[in-house]
């Protein structure tokens, strides 16, 4: 994770290798930037309003792309809070990369979208029950059960289907 601090006007006072590392900026860069240039244009309107908020209220973290050096946009997770710092009003924060968290959220967006064109598009009936209720059923069922439609044979319990419609 990236640690940070800096004043309430934007210098930064201390940081750990990881912003140096993560961000592709030398220490020496770094003390001569502003919160602000670590983010696109667009973003930069909610960091603004964020450390302005920091000062008045405790925030939750927040989601954010991290720009670095070389125009790369990293997704972080930034937790931080104001403080007094040698009697000056500072930010303090840890942001984390959740790069592969992103990553591996968009691969199971993926599965279930894949698993529901599966399932609905399928000439197999598939039924899914929980406990004693069927809880989804493909199109196929439908159409195999002589039902009118999906909902219908989804309300019924499956011990009150009636039987000679069930087949």
């Amino acid at each position: 994770g990236i640690f940070y601090l800096y004043t309430r006007e934007g210098r930064f006072i201390r940081w750990n290798k990881n912003l140096e590392t993560i961000s592709g900026y030398s220490a020496r860069e770094i003390r001569k930037m502003h919160p602000f240039d670590f983010y696109d244009t667009d973003e930069k309107a909610k960091i603004k309003k964020r450390i302005t908020q920091l000062f008045q209220e405790k925030v939750p973290g927040v989601e954010l792309q991290l720009l670095t050096k070389q125009k790369k946009k990293v997704p972080v997770y930034i937790n931080s809070m104001a403080i007094i710092y040698e009697g000056e009003p500072c930010v303090v924060g840890m942001a984390t990369d959740i790069s592969q968290l992103k990553k591996t959220q968009q691969e199971l967006v993926e599965s279930e979208e894949a698993f529901k064109r599966l399932f609905q598009e399928s000439s197999e009936a598939i039924l899914i029950l929980d406990g004693k209720k069927f809880i989804d059923c493909n199109e196929a069922t439908v159409s195999l059960l002589g039902y009118p439609s999906r909902e219908e044979f989804l309300f019924q319990p499956p011990w009150k289907r009636n039987s000679s419609r069930d087949g």
